[in-house]
């Protein structure tokens, strides 16, 4: 028979061992869903998007990357900033942009929907921008799109129209 400390070491052990699992069952299915496609459809940004871009192997401080305006509901859209040609003055009709935007809440101002399953076209030109990550970035010839190619993974941002929020 088993006495009164016993039983009650029992039960810490137990419930320490149930604790355990809980925790880490909680972990794995985390990490499981930071991999998947968000709820809607789309998978989250590449890790490493945002730092570490260079041209033809020389660090640079383009492209950009910004948020859309939460103010005007813009929030779940990513806005890429690059000069074209590459390495050119940064004259204002060097500058493009062009919008990730996964909810289409800018479509207004683009020439195209965003596209998370794109394929790279034949006519595409490689832009020489590269970051430490890999991911490199591509435009279409009529530079209407930029492509963001993360090994498999291609994406077509529009380019951005003109474009205000008050």
């Amino acid at each position: 028979m088993l006495r009164r400390t016993d039983t009650l070491r029992l039960v810490a052990l137990v419930l320490a061992g149930a604790l355990v699992v809980a925790v880490v069952t909680w972990l794995a299915l985390r990490a499981r869903s930071a991999d998947a496609p968000g709820a809607d459809g789309v998978a989250p940004l590449p890790e490493g998007l945002m730092v570490g871009w260079q041209l033809d192997g020389r660090a640079v401080s383009q492209p950009t990357f910004r948020p859309g305006e939460t103010h005007c509901e813009w929030g779940d859209a990513l806005v890429l900033s690059l000069v074209w040609p590459a390495g050119a003055d940064p004259a204002p009709d060097a500058h493009r942009s062009f919008v990730r935007d996964p909810g289409g809440v800018m479509d207004d101002f683009t020439v195209a929907p965003f596209v998370p399953d794109a394929e790279l076209p034949d006519d595409a030109v490689a832009t020489g921008y590269e970051n430490d990550a890999g991911i490199e970035l591509w435009l279409a010839s009529d530079l209407a799109t930029v492509f963001v190619v993360d090994g498999d993974t291609v994406e077509a941002w529009p380019a951005l129209g003109a474009w205000t929020c008050a």
